[in-house]
């Protein structure tokens, strides 16, 4: 599959009485004169690879300074002149502040741009954010990007060299959580590289004589644990996030619920070795859980861009959680689908040949293990085979072992056991295997369990 880009940048934009102004940068050995080290560094890489793309993010306070008051040298300044000397000129551009970053002199070297809240009073405005919603907006926007680009990058530059302050640790933040749910949307080692990219101190004579860019590789574990819990549910988490937060109908909420309810019962699939719900409960494709992280994700950046003078104060872990667990899902699935897995009664034979890889694919070996083990012991060592004929209807594992008892689930032993509990799962011979299902009238109640043995983080 080929990508529309390789490489994607991002840095803070800036506004000085100097933006025209030339700087030589030196990377890897080869040297551009650019007003920015990241539109430097785009050109660098573009030497190697064409498909490199620079994105500048500019804070929605940046004209309004009074150091640009008087200046009408040409028509930029004069824009800006417009804006501090009227309040109908702020309360236009406030209400459409790329319309005036369009004209922006560096973003006509780059390749797009977008607006960021900004925190202070500036000009008598006062601007009120709080770092978690920007972290929230260039999160969502860098998956937006991953979106458009068939949900792959190769390498992401984050350059810092605009110096530290509260949307240059908010750009950090976004690309760990970013590096985070591309791991659990993958669940690939070839997963893209992430670099943080400095320059020497811009000062003095640096602007004449030339600046190093530097890198420095930033990685992150993502650890195969649940960002969300039942309990999260159980208080009204997709309701807090879609009606309370982005304002929209309880139906999306519907469709949200159903998907975390969708991912929990997956999740603990894995986790806890249940091998049998994968073939017997109906998940979401890939597409309906993409288009819906799509349409998540444009809900959050309308919502946030629809007032740039205070953000919206979102909930910050509720969304986090979200998007954690709305990518983890798509991971997961992919991963049943590659293995070409479907609602069907499964043999003994193949979970334990082939579905027991999946889970060794993700290195829960100990859950491996524990099928392996469950698998021989039940259904190979117990002479089970000898025991029914073939062709029979399927008959309750508890029946053909003649075990005494009632027919309620015990959770205990369900988990104990891999899944393959008595009273529940349903078994018949075929062509010298066993093949494999649970009680149609349980899923429900597995289902419930499944849920409440996942616990978040």
């Amino acid at each position: 599959m080929s990508y529309k880009y390789d490489s994607l940048i991002l840095q803070i934009g800036r506004l000085d009485t100097n933006i025209n102004n030339k700087i030589k940068f030196t990377f890897d050995n080869k040297e551009y004169e650019a007003p920015l080290s990241s539109i430097a560094l785009k050109n660098i890489l573009s030497d190697k690879s064409p498909n490199v793309k620079a994105i500048l993010l500019y804070p929605v306070s940046l004209p309004l300074n009074s150091i640009f008051k008087g200046r009408n040298e040409n028509g930029w300044y004069k824009k800006i002149n417009e804006i501090l000397t009227s309040d109908d000129g702020k309360a236009s551009y406030l209400k459409e502040p790329q319309v005036f970053f369009k004209d922006h002199p560096h973003s006509k070297l780059v390749d797009s741009f977008f607006c960021i809240h900004s925190l202070g009073v500036y000009e008598d405005i006062k601007f009120e954010t709080n770092i978690q919603d920007v972290v929230l907006y260039i999160l969502a926007r860098l998956i937006d990007e991953y979106i458009q680009n068939d949900f792959r990058y190769k390498n992401i530059y984050i350059d810092i060299s605009s110096g530290l302050n509260i949307y240059i640790a908010a750009l950090l933040e976004a690309l760990r959580y970013f590096q985070t749910l591309e791991k659990f949307f993958t669940f690939s080692n070839e997963s893209l590289e992430c670099f943080i990219i400095y320059t020497d101190p811009i000062i003095g004579s640096a602007s004449t004589t030339g600046c190093n860019i530097y890198k420095y590789k930033s990685e992150v574990k993502a650890f195969f644990s649940s960002p969300i819990s039942n309990e999260d549910l159980s208080q009204g988490l997709p309701k807090k996030i879609i009606e309370h937060n982005l304002g929209k109908d309880r139906g999306l909420k519907n469709n949200l619920l159903k998907l975390l309810e969708n991912f929990l019962i997956l999740y603990s699939a894995f986790a806890n070795a249940i091998p049998l719900a994968f073939y017997n409960f109906d998940f979401p494709s890939l597409d309906n859980v993409q288009n819906f992280i799509k349409e998540f994700i444009d809900m959050m950046i309308n919502k946030i861009e629809e007032n740039f003078i205070k953000s919206p104060n979102f909930e910050f872990k509720l969304f986090i959680k979200t998007i954690l667990s709305l990518f983890f899902l798509r991971g997961l699935i992919n991963k049943i689908q590659e293995n070409k897995i479907s609602k069907k009664c499964i043999t003994v034979n193949e979970i334990f040949d082939n579905t027991t890889k999946i889970y060794e694919n993700l290195n829960l070996n100990i859950q491996s293990g524990l099928i392996k083990y469950e698998l021989s012991n039940t259904f190979k060592n117990q002479n089970i085979p000898l025991n029914i004929k073939d062709n029979e209807d399927f008959k309750k594992l508890n029946d053909i072992l003649h075990q005494a008892g009632n027919d309620n689930l015990i959770e205990r032993n369900f988990f104990a056991h891999a899944g393959f509990e008595r009273t529940i799962t349903l078994l018949k011979k075929e062509n010298n295997d066993i093949c494999l299902k649970y009680d149609e009238t349980k899923l429900g109640e597995i289902a419930k369990i499944l849920k409440s043995r996942v616990k978040g983080i």
